[in-house]
C-alpha cells in the first residue's frame, strides 16, 4: 500500500524552498531605522605627542587627553587624577622621580572630555634636561613619554602658514540623532597648518583648533560617540577636512562644528603651546565649497 507521506527527500526541497522565499522577503522589505544608539565609549586617555619628542624652552608641559566616559567621572576625579600620573627628570643615566601637576585646559573639549598639561608641580621645565611622565591605565598598563627640552623657544610672530587643497565631493560620516551616523555628500577640502622649519619639531607637542568665519571652532564628528581631538585626524597632527553638506535637508548642525552651509568661507588655523599664552594663527584664506555633483571623490575646479 502506498504511502500519501512525503519522502525524507521531498521534504527536505519543501523546506528549502521555504527558507528561500522567506529570505527573498525580508530582503524585499525596508530596513528600519533605529530609534536610539548606545556607544562603547573609549575611557582611556592618551598623551597627545610622540613617543619620544621634543619642547620649545617656554613649553609649561606635555598635553595629554582624557575622553568622555563614565570610567573617569565616577572613579577617578579631577583631584584624583594626579595620583596616577609619574614624573621623572634624567640625572646622569637614571630618572629620579618629581611630583606631578595635571591641569585642564579650557577650550579644546566639549562634554566631560578634556586636553591636560602634565608637567612637574611647583617648578617650570628645565631646557636642556629630558623628562619621562607615565601614567596607569586600566586594561592599557604603563604608557608614557619622554620629552627633551630645548634651548629655543616658541614665540607668537613664529611663521605659520594654511595650505588648503583641492575641492572634491567626497562621502563622508557625520553624526546623527537616531541612528549614532549616516552618509553625508559633501564639498570637502583638506587644510594643513605649517610651521617654519624651526617651529617644525614641536608640531606634535601643540594642540590646533580650525576657526570657520571667526565664528564656529571646527569639531567634526564621525557619529555619536566620536572622541576625536581638536586638529588631529588619522593622519597627522594639525591637519583637518573641513566641508559643506551638499543636501540641505542632512545637515547635522552648522553651529556644532558637523557641517557647514555650501558657499564661501573664510578658513584659519590656530597652534596653542599648550597651558602658556603662546598662541599662532594663519592666514585666513577664503574658500568656495560648492558642491558641483554626487560623485564620490570627483576633483573638482580650482578655487577661482
Amino acid at each position: 500500500m502506498r504511502s500519501n507521506r512525503p519522502s525524507r527527500h521531498g521534504m527536505s526541497i519543501a523546506v528549502g524552498t521555504a527558507m528561500a522565499l522567506l529570505a527573498l522577503a525580508l530582503l524585499a522589505l525596508p530596513p528600519s531605522t533605529a530609534q536610539a544608539c548606545s556607544c562603547l565609549v573609549d575611557e582611556h586617555g592618551r598623551f597627545l605627542g610622540p613617543a619620544e619628542g621634543r619642547l620649545p624652552a617656554n613649553a609649561a608641559g606635555v598635553p595629554w587627553f582624557r575622553p568622555a566616559g563614565r570610567f573617569w567621572e565616577d572613579e577617578h576625579r579631577a583631584q584624583d587624577l594626579e595620583r596616577r600620573f609619574t614624573g621623572e627628570i634624567l640625572e646622569g643615566s637614571e630618572f629620579r622621580e618629581l611630583p606631578v601637576s595635571v591641569r585642564r585646559l579650557d577650550g579644546f573639549a566639549a562634554d566631560d572630555s578634556g586636553v591636560y598639561v602634565v608637567a612637574p608641580a611647583g617648578e617650570p621645565l628645565q631646557p636642556g634636561a629630558t623628562y619621562r611622565f607615565s601614567v596607569d591605565q586600566v586594561d592599557e598598563g604603563h604608557r608614557q613619554v619622554i620629552v627633551t627640552v630645548d634651548r629655543d623657544t616658541l614665540v607668537e610672530g613664529t611663521a605659520f602658514d594654511l595650505a588648503v587643497g583641492r575641492l572634491v565631493t567626497e562621502r563622508v560620516t557625520a553624526p546623527r540623532p537616531v541612528s549614532c551616523a549616516s552618509w553625508l555628500d559633501a564639498a570637502l577640502v583638506h587644510i594643513e597648518g605649517r610651521l617654519s622649519r624651526d617651529a617644525e619639531r614641536w608640531r606634535g607637542q601643540l594642540l590646533y583648533r580650525t576657526i570657520i568665519d571667526d565664528g564656529i571652532h571646527w569639531r567634526p564628528r564621525h557619529s555619536m560617540c566620536s572622541g576625536d581631538v581638536p586638529g588631529r585626524t588619522a593622519l597627522a597632527v594639525g591637519h583637518d577636512d573641513v566641508y559643506a553638506a551638499c543636501d540641505g535637508s542632512r545637515i547635522a548642525g552648522v553651529h556644532s562644528g558637523h557641517a557647514l552651509r555650501p558657499g564661501r568661507h573664510t578658513l584659519k588655523m590656530q597652534a596653542y603651546l599648550p597651558g602658556t599664552g603662546v598662541v599662532l594663527e594663519t592666514p585666513a584664506r577664503s574658500v568656495s565649497l560648492r558642491c558641483y555633483g554626487r560623485e564620490p571623490n570627483r576633483r573638482l575646479p580650482d578655487f577661482p
